[in-house]
């Protein structure tokens, strides 16, 4: 009996213990968890895909992302935040360049003049 009674208090013990250093870790920084004006490291990018064929982005920078958009939909990414080098590819046509996601930022394929752009579906 006194064996029993013994693993049981070790075992009570253990669990307490875990208990007490788990409550202990910190939180890891989530964007939920951003307070007065906090930045957060994730960022929305809205990639518009008014061409014929997919869209395929290539972002590498602080974080490395292949997104893939189909003909004539609109999708948004979250990415963390920072500059990219950006590869786009769509319809044969290729471009390269250095792209800032340190703000929300709309990608459109092929680029459209204002006037086709206030014509587009949202």
């Amino acid at each position: 009996m006194d064996k029993k009674k013994s693993l049981r208090v070790l075992i009570l013990a253990n669990l307490l213990i875990m208990l007490l250093v788990t409550a202990a870790v910190p939180l890891p920084k989530f964007s939920s968890f951003a307070t007065n004006g906090e930045k957060s490291d994730l960022i929305a990018l809205r990639v518009d895909n008014y061409s014929t064929s997919n869209a395929y982005l290539w972002l590498d920078g602080p974080a490395f992302y292949y997104l893939v958009v189909k003909p004539g939909e609109s999708k948004i990414f979250t990415v963390m935040r920072g500059e990219y080098f950006k590869d786009v590819s769509y319809c044969g046509a290729r471009d390269s360049s250095i792209v800032d996601l340190t703000k929300y930022t709309r990608l459109i394929m092929p680029v459209r003049s204002t006037i086709e752009e206030s014509r587009a579906p949202q």
